[in-house]
């Protein structure tokens, strides 16, 4: 089993090299959505493509170069495996594996990196709205949910969120 203990930090708002990287990005979280959510979008074709507009390479673009926050990449094999974004307010935009390197650590790298970021830049929780099929992942590594399901992209999302304890 790989387990991959450190994420590269990418910084997307100023390296041009690493913004020639957005289309294998789109293609690890394209994968996760079609193949790794099926619990979310049972297969309805409606919503898969709902939410693969809500995470288009131009939207994605718009995310990653266009905010405020961090990005994250784990790389296996020299191809990008998993993708994370954290905003500077510690919300969690990002954070999907390609359906070939699921446990094998990688989401826990790349939250754990986002968590740690979030750290230094002192704050003291994560948020995020969860899939049905990541909830459990995310309570796992400490995660709560906060409110009722909320609608994203046609099904429900689950508020989570996480204290921070500084390290």
């Amino acid at each position: 089993m790989l387990f991959i203990k450190e994420c590269i930090v990418f910084d997307f708002t100023t390296d041009k090299a690493q913004r020639e990287q957005l289309g294998a990005i789109d293609t690890v979280i394209s994968d996760a959505i079609v193949n790794l959510c099926e619990q979310d979008h049972q297969n309805q074709v409606h919503l898969i493509e709902t939410w693969l507009t809500q995470r288009s390479p131009e939207n994605l673009e718009r995310l990653l170069f266009g905010g405020s926050g961090q990005g994250f990449v784990s790389i296996v094999d020299g191809q990008i495996a998993g993708v994370a974004f954290i905003d500077t307010d510690g919300r969690l935009h990002l954070c999907y594996v390609h359906s070939s390197y699921t446990a094998q650590g990688i989401g826990r790298a790349l939250l754990a990196s986002a968590e740690q970021q979030a750290r230094a830049w002192g704050l003291t929780q994560v948020t995020m709205t969860s899939t049905a099929t990541a909830k459990e992942f995310y309570l796992a590594q400490g995660y709560s949910q906060t409110g009722d399901p909320v609608t994203c992209f046609g099904m429900p999302g689950f508020p989570l969120a996480k204290r921070l304890i500084a390290l």
